[in-house]
């Protein structure tokens, strides 16, 4: 078995579909690539601008390069600055990341929206058809969303009894793991007066897959899943201030 334990991520790529990432934050560090999806009317503009106007896709880059700190990352932004976005921008996006030899994708986002089910579930089969492993956040209300519940999409909810790099598999219905709910840690300032919740506990599990994509560079979702479930107490623990501080 793969010993995910002294893996970085080297040689893997992950892209994050969020807000956008700020390269030049401490927590994350070099960005490959990226690009922004705006939606004019009702159709999708694409631009060079994946700059984070809000922080989450940041922070949630940060997690990555936290427990993955050699994964190439790219950014593709399709939420504002009010964490607010069209599902037609992350099909677009998604359908963009097909083309961009991407081995993980890292959604923490998803729609309710029945109407926009069948196209973003296209849009993620097509990329999970080419070997991309796909990790999105779960609703904390416990409502289905896409591509969080959709097969073949690893879906992770938030669990707050979990801290550090600590995940479980999760007993609810459709969704296989919980993982901690918070950012990457500050030295020195509390949990609290950062983010929480599901948005960050699916990075937790991408930068685990980005682990296993260094050590198998055909890593299926089917080998990743039972890897995921027997490596899991062995991530139980808080990495010390020394390591939360490293960029």
């Amino acid at each position: 078995m793969i010993d995910l334990t002294t893996l970085t991520g080297r040689g893997s790529r992950i892209a994050i579909v969020d807000t956008g990432i700020s390269p030049d934050h401490p927590h994350v560090g070099r960005v490959i690539d990226g690009f922004g999806v705006d939606i004019a009317g009702d159709i999708p503009r694409f631009s060079t601008d994946w700059s984070d106007r809000h922080g989450h896709g940041t922070a949630c880059a940060g997690v990555v390069r936290w427990i993955a700190p050699e994964a190439d990352i790219l950014a593709a932004r399709v939420l504002d600055a009010s964490l607010a976005g069209r599902s037609p921008a992350l099909v677009a996006a998604l359908d963009r990341l097909a083309g961009m030899n991407v081995q993980v994708v890292c959604l923490s986002l998803g729609s309710t929206d029945e109407e926009a089910r069948v196209p973003l579930e296209r849009a993620a089969r097509r990329l999970i058809d080419q070997g991309a492993l796909m990790v999105a956040a779960a609703r904390p209300d416990g409502s289905r969303s896409w591509p969080a519940d959709q097969d073949g999409v690893i879906g992770v909810e938030a669990d707050p009894s979990l801290t550090g790099w600590a995940y479980v598999e999760s007993a609810r219905a459709g969704i296989d793991f919980a993982a901690a709910p918070f950012p990457r840690p500050i030295p020195d300032r509390p949990e609290s007066m950062n983010f929480a919740g599901p948005s960050f506990a699916a990075p937790r599990i991408a930068a685990l897959a980005c682990r296993a994509v260094e050590g198998n560079r055909l890593m299926t979702l089917q080998n990743l899943l039972p890897l995921l479930r027997e490596s899991a107490h062995a991530f139980r623990h808080r990495p010390n201030a020394q390591e939360a501080s490293r960029p």
